[in-house]
């Protein structure tokens, strides 16, 4: 039996869809656990109708801890001998599990992980437009051993998600998300694929996820930009010193310099951003960027980080902020070349 576990927190919009693209499965052997996670908006109620509908649904109401805890509930408490999560704005294609079971069947993965499709809106999503949009992650469909899996997701080829993958729960027995905190999935993304001996990928888009400009992650705060830099700090932790064994000294070497040049990144744009956390901001990224030039030799890095690095050492951010944006469009032309 699959689990699904679905933490759902004030989506009266989108709930509906999501519970609805899981009870059109063609895979029909699951439970739903939802677990509203302290709604305002009637989002509770609906969860509740539904259970009420279909004896494989439960509901856990709770006080608002975060999705997080929302989701550690639902490790506690499910059943099953597969475990799946899926977000409370995102919905499954028909044929989504049966796709993702067998594959797990047949390949005696631990874990499969399928392609996935962004929708920008706020209408119901359209799973007969499916092609139309574009691939996100491009490992090539396959079996993986874990070493393998893990070198490609530092490569950004196996997608950082919990919710577009099939997992046996004995991964997540001694495992579950950190609490009180955003960008879970990066977080804990790693020491989920370091508990697999091998990982399926299937280059079928199964899941609509949809993207809304006020949801938890693209929200302007400073708790947010905290978090995704602790996420990223206890992605890169791990690395550091769980994976000296696992990957060679290229990847590693490779994954560091990706992570400083986020930084950077990161760091340029604050000039055009505005708020009040903007200098508390400001501070943190500048110890997080001192921190990760520990980690690598400069000298041995593109012509682009070593000049970054100098804009950032010696311009002010002002400066430096506008020499980013000048210099942005013409990235951004220069790789839309290369990808033809």
């Amino acid at each position: 039996m699959i689990s699904i576990i679905v933490p759902v927190y004030n989506v009266k919009l989108y709930i509906k869809e999501a519970i609805e693209s899981i009870l059109s499965q063609s895979y029909t052997d699951y439970e739903v656990i939802l677990v509203d996670d302290g709604s305002t908006d009637g989002s509770g109620a609906i969860c509740d109708y539904y259970a009420k509908k279909d004896d494989r649904i439960r509901v856990i109401h709770q006080c608002n801890k975060g999705l997080s805890a929302a989701r550690n509930v639902g490790l506690d408490i499910c059943k099953g001998d597969l475990i799946a999560f899926l977000d409370p704005d995102d919905a499954l294609c028909n044929d989504m599990l049966m796709k993702m079971y067998n594959a797990l069947m047949d390949s005696s993965a631990d874990i499969v992980e399928c392609n996935f499709a962004f929708y920008k809106c706020n209408h119901r999503m359209n799973p007969s437009h499916i092609h139309k949009m574009r691939r996100t992650y491009f490992a090539s469909e396959g079996l993986y051993n874990m070493k393998e899996a893990i070198c490609l997701q530092l490569q950004e080829k196996i997608a950082p998600n919990a919710w577009n993958k099939l997992y046996r729960s004995e991964i997540w027995n001694d495992l579950r998300f950190r609490e009180g905190q955003n960008y879970e999935d990066l977080d804990i993304i790693l020491p989920v694929l370091s508990k697999a001996e091998s990982v399926y990928v299937i280059d079928d888009v199964l899941i609509m996820h949809r993207k809304r400009p006020n949801s938890i992650t693209t929200t302007n705060s400073f708790k947010n930009a905290r978090d995704r830099r602790l996420a990223y700090k206890h992605y890169m932790s791990f690395i550091k010193n769980n994976c000296s064994d696992i990957i060679d000294g290229d990847v590693r070497k490779d994954a560091m310099v990706k992570y400083y040049k986020v930084l950077l990144s990161e760091y340029f744009h604050l000039s055009f951003r505005r708020g009040g956390y903007r200098k508390k901001y400001i501070a943190l990224l500048r110890k997080c960027i001192n921190d990760a030039r520990k980690d690598i030799n400069i000298s041995e890095c593109s012509l682009r980080v070593r000049l970054g690095t100098f804009i950032y050492l010696h311009v002010p951010l002002v400066i430096s902020g506008i020499i980013y944006w000048i210099y942005r469009p013409f990235r951004i032309i220069y790789y839309k070349v290369l990808s033809r």
